[in-house]
């Protein structure tokens, strides 16, 4: 997930109990379910029939909770990004998260990649190349 995204949107990662990736979003959240598929899980009805009306979606599953889940190709990320993005990443202990975790049946932990400048090594690297 990490190499789909740009800087700008590093703010929207966060990981579950298990570690993986996802993309949290106002109204839930986007995360990669095999090499060129993501899997889109939508808790708000409006977003979710816009996300059908932009006709991105390849496959729909259904659930018995208030969720909306598709299967979209990684290409339409952009758009799905622009459905609901954050300004700012909201509290890690904050109210909106524990709502979340309880819509979404999991824990949203913050996560902040070190991502690579251009000629820069992280500093992970950096250790590796001195020992």
């Amino acid at each position: 997930m990490i190499d789909l995204i740009t800087r700008r949107e590093k703010q929207l990662l966060y990981k579950d109990e298990l570690g993986d990736v996802f993309l949290l979003l106002k109204y839930g959240e986007v995360f990669r379910y095999s090499k060129n598929v993501l899997r889109v899980i939508i808790s708000l009805h409006s977003k979710a029939v816009q996300l059908r009306k932009s006709a991105v979606i390849l496959n729909e599953d259904s659930t018995d909770d208030r969720l909306y889940i598709f299967d979209v190709n990684q290409r339409y990320l952009p758009q799905i990004i622009a459905l609901g993005v954050f300004k700012r990443r909201p509290h890690k202990n904050g109210k909106w998260i524990k709502k979340m975790q309880k819509k979404l049946a999991h824990r949203i932990i913050p996560f902040n990649p070190i991502l690579k400048k251009k000629g820069k090594l992280e500093v992970s690297e950096r250790r590796n190349r001195n020992e």
